[in-house]
Parts: C-alpha cells; structure tokens; sequence
C-alpha cells in the first residue's frame, strides 16, 4: 500500500509512519517544517518528507509530488491535539484555520487526484463531550456533543471532509480516544508526570479523579492502518481501551515502581469523566484490539524520559 500521512513528524504521525514501513507499505509524509524532530531523524532514509503548513494551500512542488506519489491511502493526523489550546468551548481562531479548514485541504488535494485515494480522517472522542459518571461506554451510534472548543473543532472537521470528498473518495472516520506513550508532549498527563519524576523534586498533577480511556500510541496506530483496510466506507470507528481508569490509579503505579515516597501536589482536585470506547464495531470489521498493558506504556514512557535527562 502507498500511503501519504499528513502530521508526519508528530506524536502519533511517527508511531503511524514506522508501523506502516514495518509493514512494508511506501511512504510519504507531510509536515508544517518538511523536517523530522530529533526523536525520528532516522525515517528521513525511508520517508520522503514534504512541507505542507495546512493552513494555506499546498505548495505547488508538495503537490506535484504527492500526484507523482498517486498514494492509495491518505491518513489526516495534522492538526492541533492539545484540547486546551483550541478553546473552552468554542474553537479559537487557529483551531478553526487548522482543524476545520486544514482538513478541508487536505481533503480537496485527495479528492483531486486521479487514483481517488481512501481518505483516513482522524478525529478524537472529543467529539461525544464530557460524560457523567454513570454514563456506559459509547458507540459510534452516540450523538455528538462536544464540551470544548477541540471536539468541537474535530466534529467540524469530520462533516467538512465527508461533504469535500462526497462521491469522490471512500472516507472513515477514527474517534481515537486518549493515547499515550514515548515521545508524547510532556503537556499531556502521563508524559507530564513522567518527565517530573525523571526531573526529581515535588509532581504536580491536576487531578487524582480525572476517568479516562487510555491506549498505547503502538496499538493505537495498528488501529489506524486496519481500519484503512478494512474499514467500510462512510463508517466511523471508535479506537480505545474501552476500559475506565483513574488518573490517581494511574499515578499509584508510578509511585510504587519509582518513588513512592515522592510528593505529589495536586492542583485542580476536581473529577472529571472522559468518554469510554465500545469498540464492539472495529473489533468486528477490522480485527482490532488494543494488546500492550498498560504498565508496560508506563514503562516505556518513563524510561523515554529518563533518557530525555541523561541528555546534556
């Protein structure tokens, strides 16, 4: 499979790129700068990387060799992530240009091109909004609702895309809830807390009572690619645990395997309750389940930052 990921460069961009190239797919990637972070300079010797800041059309080189590409799959991960940079409940200005109106391009360029590519639109359990704390886990079937500015924004998104690409391209959906792993932004929970415990001193953390849906970044890209496969057209899928857990759940096992000694600060001591994944329908048509525990993320994650301080 030729495959273009848009978002190359990022978090779950480059977990996605190195899965597709272990399963011997070609490769093309855009990014805002056309260059790899530290972390993944080494796929710049398999992967063409072009420049494509999405919040204006495509240079005319980007798009020429993306056409000479002619990939049979386009996966949209460019975009902003952070839910709090995208407003607290409507979309701000840039989450606009680059969710909404980046997909859009993204989506125009597929839909121009010849082969009419499957078109892989990842959006985010943001969409279903904030959830009570009886609530059951969510299906695909769900309402959107979103609480803040991201959902919104991704909601947004998937209808601009299925309206740009309608009877031009196959397109699915992927509701991806939380994921973490290495190499995550260290503006996100367990990344965050990782980095503070490498750092040594006091961990300051939100809450102790945020219930959330949280996947390896690893199991989380396979998703990706199978449901690029078999994914049916128009479908959306939720890709999750579909397993409830306490972020002070998740905070105990860090204390008991590094430090349970160390003090924990917590500032925002507030529940609050994500939405959980029934994942009923990726597991039927795709043959999806996530397979890493999560103490080996944990693992993982804290020794990435652990290197990150040995670093001079």
């Amino acid at each position: 499979m030729k495959v273009l990921v848009t978002g190359a460069g990022g978090f779950a961009g480059g977990f996605l790129v190195q899965h597709l190239l272990e399963s011997g797919d070609e490769v093309l990637g855009s990014s805002r700068q056309a260059s790899w972070p530290t972390d993944l300079e080494h796929l710049a010797q398999h992967v063409q990387l072009v420049d494509w800041d999405i919040t204006s059309d495509p240079p005319a080189t980007t798009v020429q060799i993306i056409r000479d590409f002619s990939p049979d799959a386009v996966f949209h991960l460019a975009g902003l992530s952070i839910p709090r940079e995208c407003g607290s409940r409507e979309p701000t200005a840039i989450a606009e240009r680059v969710n909404i109106d980046g997909a859009v391009r993204v989506a125009r360029l597929a839909g121009d091109l010849s082969n009419s590519p499957r078109f892989v639109f990842v959006s985010s359990c943001y969409v279903y909004g904030a959830q009570s704390a009886d609530a059951h886990r969510v299906s695909e079937s769900a309402p959107p609702n979103p609480t803040n500015g991201y959902g919104v924004s991704k909601w947004l998104g998937e209808q601009a895309v299925a309206g740009e690409l309608l009877d031009r391209n196959e397109v699915v959906v992927i509701r991806s809830f939380n994921h973490t792993g290495p190499r995550q932004s260290a503006e996100l929970m367990l990344p965050e807390w990782c980095s503070q415990f490498a750092k040594g001193g006091p961990v300051r953390i939100h809450s102790r009572n945020s219930f959330l849906d949280l996947t390896d970044v690893r199991d989380t890209v396979n998703g990706y690619r199978l449901v690029a496969e078999f994914g049916k057209a128009g479908d959306v899928y939720n890709l999750g645990s579909g397993v409830r857990r306490r972020s002070g759940d998740i905070l105990e096992m860090l204390l008991q395997r590094y430090d349970a000694n160390r003090e924990i600060i917590e500032t925002s001591p507030n529940e609050q309750f994500l939405p959980i994944a029934d994942i009923g329908r990726v597991k039927t048509v795709c043959g999806w389940q996530p397979r890493i525990p999560l103490g080996k993320t944990i693992e993982d994650t804290m020794e990435y930052w652990k290197r990150r301080e040995r670093q001079p």
